[in-house]
């Protein structure tokens, strides 16, 4: 084809007549077929003009503006008679808000190329080159700024671009422009681009992007591997089952692949909170760092995905939040002096680390919780999780340990003295006045009375029972009811420990049991002389009301120094 110098009556170089027929031209060896045709170029920029798109002409065969400040060119700014001089024969579109929105999709990779009519957005403006053909996508969006998925070099990359999603600030080489390889830049589809939101084109981007990358890494010997870990990867970052089947049953089909229904037997997983290969041992696979390949998963197809319409207990596992919820669940949770209490509606009682564990363990089975990937996930918890649980508790309601109980833990001028104070399972006995005040969770108190208090009542059985024991001896049922007192009160003024002596069936026994049912089994403590005279002998009364020796006979199986020490010391 040779160039055409015909003037038009306004001095303009004019084609000939079936330019419009031109042959698609093949270029090799980085050098065109026919010279670039000024006519050509011409009529792309008065088409480029009637759609309201700004563009730039540069040199032939090159692909950037020679001349600065393109990027604030305008329509108005564009000289409809300028002339098109010789050599300026390519020809660059301005992307963005210059052009009313054009956005270009380039695809970087021929993986990307050949995937993007699964992924992209529908659209009648595309564009290549032989070489790379229908490489260029065109939209409408709002898409703010130029976005970059590429793959950083590395040790086991050497990096490059994938897909590319410009905007505004970036110009793109256009048809008929002769690409510096030497192949002509033709469309595919010459009509309207299509419009589309920015969160959707470059949601649709990324996905290309990550389905390039895995496509580019689909070997035989690694698709089962590779479909179960990216699967693992697609729902551990919010993806949408749908769009994770999409994608991989894609790539199977391009592959010609057996699908073997790795995102449905994965999503079993997910929800039963089984161990899944995700997104650590795909980086390892595809040899791309793990930043890198977790930007690409993003938050799937629709970012504006929430879980808001899903109810869950706690947004993530944060041990704080968690345990607040558990003590408002069960009311009242205190910890003192390395030991946890808890308030029954009545008063506080010790419980042990194991309790505790056993009782956060099941209370949290039946909670829910939204992971850092917006996924509603059922509590399977571990010890890990109990632990830090407990922790949290002992951090966010300790009472000082210089404190002595009993006290208020929001005293009020109103309150009576805690020393004075007997709680009753129907509420606090002031021992001063009689006055019976109701059930106070403020009263943080270890002893207690595990009955109602009634002033009325009468023991006929417990009178008969003394009068059996003490037949001719009217003091002792009254010394027995004081050492009662002690055992119930929080005063320890008087420091007495108690000697019960009397031969076998004696009523010795009986004592002891109604002691322990007064002061509740929580607040007693059975040990052996001999295990009470050992090492740590004094741990196992810690907290307790009452410690009762059921059995004295001596021997050598302890200290009799240590254990008159031990006693003295309480």
């Amino acid at each position: 084809m040779s160039q055409i110098n015909k003037k038009a009556p306004g001095g303009e170089t004019q084609g000939p007549e079936n330019e419009q027929q031109l042959p698609v031209l093949n270029f090799t060896n980085n050098t065109p077929d026919v010279k670039p045709c000024l006519a050509l170029t011409r009529a792309a920029a008065q088409e480029y003009l009637s759609k309201k798109w700004v563009y730039v002409l540069f040199q032939g065969q090159t692909k950037a503006p020679k001349t600065s400040g393109w990027q604030k060119r305008t329509l108005a700014s564009i000289n409809v008679d300028e002339v098109f001089q010789s050599g300026l024969t390519n020809i660059g579109l301005i992307l963005g808000s210059p052009s009313g929105g054009l956005t270009d999709i380039d695809l970087d990779c021929p993986e990307a190329v050949q995937l993007a009519p699964h992924f992209l957005p529908k659209t009648d403006a595309i564009f290549g080159r032989k070489s790379k053909p229908a490489s260029h996508y065109l939209y409408i969006s709002d898409v703010a700024k130029t976005t970059q998925f590429k793959i950083p070099k590395c040790e086991t990359s050497p990096g490059g671009m994938l897909v590319e999603v410009r905007a505004t600030g970036g110009q793109t080489m256009a048809p008929p422009s002769i690409h510096p390889s030497g192949e002509q830049v033709t469309w595919s589809k010459n009509g309207d681009p299509a419009k589309v939101d920015s969160k959707t084109l470059t949601s649709a981007a990324r996905r290309l992007a990550f389905a390039s990358i895995l496509l580019r890494n689909w070997d035989d010997g690694l698709r089962n591997e590779l479909g179960l870990c990216a699967a693992g990867s697609m729902l551990s970052a919010g993806w949408e089952d749908t769009d994770a089947e999409h994608l991989l049953g894609t790539i199977a089909t391009i592959t010609a692949s057996t699908n073997k229904n790795w995102v449905s037997s994965t999503r079993q997983k997910f929800i039963a909170g089984e161990a899944i290969k995700g997104t650590p041992t795909l980086a390892q696979l595809l040899g791309v760092p793990l930043q890198t390949l977790q930007n690409l998963l993003g938050r799937g197809y629709n970012d504006t995905r929430q879980a808001s319409d899903t109810k869950y207990d706690f947004e993530g596992k944060d041990s704080n939040a968690i345990a607040r919820c558990f003590a408002k669940d069960h009311f009242n949770i205190r910890h003192w002096r390395s030991s946890f209490y808890l308030w029954n509606d009545h008063f506080w009682s010790i419980a042990s680390e194991e309790d505790l564990s056993a009782l956060v363990g099941t209370w949290l089975e039946s909670k829910t919780f939204l992971n850092e990937h917006g996924f509603v996930m059922q509590f399977k918890p571990k010890s890990h999780d109990v632990n830090e649980v407990l922790k949290a508790l002992a951090r966010l309601f300790h009472f000082e340990d210089a404190k002595s109980a009993p006290f208020w833990t929001d005293p009020t001028p109103d309150d009576a003295d805690p020393v004075n104070l007997l709680p009753f399972r129907n509420g606090l006995l002031n021992l001063k006045t009689l006055e019976l005040l109701p059930s106070d969770p403020r009263l943080f108190a270890l002893h207690k009375a595990d009955c109602d208090f009634n002033p009325d009542a009468v023991a006929p059985s417990w009178d008969q029972f003394m009068s059996d024991i003490f037949p001719e001896n009217d003091g002792c049922q009254s010394c027995i009811e004081e050492i009662f007192g002690y055992f119930l009160t929080s005063d320890t003024s008087y420091q007495k420990a108690f000697l019960f002596q009397g031969v076998r069936r004696s009523g010795k026994g009986t004592l002891g049991r109604v002691f322990r049912a007064a002061v509740g089994d929580d607040r007693w403590a059975g040990p052996t002389m001999s295990s009470f005279a050992n090492d740590f002998g004094l741990q196992q009364v810690l907290g307790k009301s009452v410690a009762m020796i059921a059995d004295s006979r001596g021997g050598s199986r302890y200290d009799p120094h240590v254990l008159v020490e031990r006693i003295l010391s309480i």
